[in-house]
């Protein structure tokens, strides 16, 4: 894993901080929900920092895992993230859900020309643990789309003998 720093540190306590504060005391989840949430977004934001996407797929609703890892991972090969910031988080009244927005910016490999994109996550919990359920890019730069695999070519049948 990547050395963290102390930024890495402070992020992690605005984190902590911000998500309390945002699910507030009137939040039906009560305090060891809000902090397996902060826990939860603590870690995928370092996975996302550090492109480790098979841990930030840990995050991710079980039905979404699959395609959530095979889009991320192809990001590996074609960008490096230079910062990501939590900008916001919004509790559900009834605490069932949150949306969390996150900007992220990138270089392509082949572009020295630092991009933006902001992405909104929607977290639930499920079985003791907050999972993203939805992500979306709100604006900025879209993200690389995922290489095309290349189809093996057809194979043209035998010609029949005239």
């Amino acid at each position: 894993m990547a050395p963290r720093g102390r930024s890495g540190l402070a992020l992690r306590v605005v984190i902590a901080g911000v998500l309390g504060a945002a699910a507030g005391p009137g939040c039906s989840g009560g305090a060891s929900s809000r902090d397996k949430l902060a826990d939860s977004l603590t870690l995928l934001t370092d996975a996302m920092r550090w492109q480790q996407w098979d841990t930030a797929s840990n995050h991710v609703a079980p039905e979404l895992r699959k395609a959530y890892l095979e889009a991320h991972e192809s990001l590996a090969d074609q960008i490096d993230v230079t910062d990501l910031e939590v900008t916001r988080r919004v509790a559900a009244p009834d605490g069932a859900r949150m949306s969390v927005v996150i900007a992220l910016s990138w270089l392509a490999k082949n572009d020295p020309v630092v991009k933006k994109t902001v992405l909104e996550q929607r977290w639930e919990p499920r079985r003791g643990t907050w999972l993203i359920v939805r992500e979306r890019r709100l604006r900025g730069d879209p993200l690389p789309d995922p290489p095309r695999r290349r189809r093996a070519p057809a194979t043209q049948p035998a010609s029949r003998p005239a």
